[in-house]
């Protein structure tokens, strides 16, 4: 290289590299590298490229491009793409690794997309790609895709396009249940709680719609959402859940939980008996528990959650034709109640 400097000998560095490659594709590199790094200009890195490409050495295109095109410049952007694209191509493995260094930025974003999504690197595909309709149809490709970065493309998406995406994943596998969940709540503001509970109920995911509203729920008010927790919670037998809200909230319509939770006819009453308790409803949840014989949970509403509703509930077994051989069993038992009271309910 110092003597065609110093001679001015016009020397045809390309045709050596093409009598050179397919014979010995490591010293072509080596010479190839030293072109672009000591004497930029005496051969044409696409050129170049290209003899590799022609005697199909893809390792020694990859090396000999990362080091010539390591400067990203915008007018080389044909060249950053067909790196990337040959080994979309052959070993999607490289190119990953590839993206992992963040050398290159002014490559066909579009291109480089379609490709990543054929090769299968589908969380590639979704970064790159533009098009709604495009990031849509990578998406469902959610077992190659972390939550993270589902949370962050869908922070690009339109509200109206993120809820339309909800539906396809949803509806394409009921798997993606939880991941669909994840990245609501992350998108919570943005895409309406109300829609994203008619969305799982479309679709029959109450195990979704408890995992999104056990979440959202703290930040918002609305008396509808709060009964659409406890349906689902119901639906999943979380009897615990439930209890939960009713003792720690206000945020729920009394009137409507009630008469959900004696529609349900759940096995265990627990939550019914301090909702009732709560708002009043002794003369209901009495009937509704002895019409259902359950005369255990009258028992452990009198004597273990409150003794003082003792009036309203024997007087509401006498209105009810009760034996009363257990309303004396009951007598008998309780130790503390408002005795006044009670002898006005006799």
């Amino acid at each position: 290289m110092p003597y065609v400097k110093q001679s001015g000998q016009q020397i045809d560095f390309t045709k050596i590299l093409a009598t050179l490659i397919p014979v010995n594709a490591e010293a072509g590199l080596g010479l190839a590298k030293m072109l672009v790094t000591q004497a930029p200009g005496m051969a044409s890195i696409e050129q170049i490229a290209q003899l590799f490409v022609q005697s199909n050495k893809i390792q020694e295109t990859t090396a000999f491009l990362l080091e010539a095109l390591k400067g990203n410049k915008p007018e080389e952007a044909h060249l950053q793409t067909k790196l990337l694209e040959i080994n979309l191509q052959t070993a999607p493995n490289v190119a990953e690794a590839i993206f992992q260094m963040k050398t290159f930025t002014h490559y066909d974003r579009n291109r480089v997309a379609l490709l990543c999504e054929q090769a299968g690197l589908y969380a590639r595909a979704v970064e790159h790609f533009t098009n709604t309709q495009d990031i849509k149809r990578a998406l469902l490709n959610t077992h190659a895709i972390s939550k993270d970065q589902m949370v962050e493309v869908f922070k690009r998406l339109d509200p109206d396009d993120a809820l339309a995406s909800f539906y396809d994943l949803m509806k394409s596998n009921r798997q993606n249940c939880q991941i669909v969940a994840e990245v609501a709540i992350a998108n919570f503001g943005r895409v309406g709680a109300d829609k994203v509970v008619e969305m799982f109920e479309s679709v029959g995911a109450a195990d979704g719609m408890f995992f999104y509203l056990g979440h959202v729920l703290p930040q918002c008010d609305d008396h509808d959402l709060y009964l659409k927790y406890i349906t689902a919670a119901a639906r999943l037998n979380k009897v615990e859940e439930i209890e939960k809200v009713i003792r720690n909230s206000t945020n729920y319509d009394p009137e409507k939980v009630k008469n959900f939770l004696m529609d349900a006819k759940l096995p265990d009453p627990r939550p019914l008996i301090y909702l009732c308790d709560t708002h009043g409803y002794q003369d209901e949840l009495t009937r509704y528990l002895y019409k259902n014989k359950q005369n255990r949970f009258i028992e452990i509403y009198l004597f273990k959650v409150n003794n003082d509703a003792a009036p309203k509930v024997l007087g509401t077994l006498v209105d009810l034709d009760c034996d009363e051989t257990y309303i004396k069993q009951l007598l008998n038992s309780i130790r503390v109640c408002p005795i006044d009271e009670l002898v006005e309910e006799f």
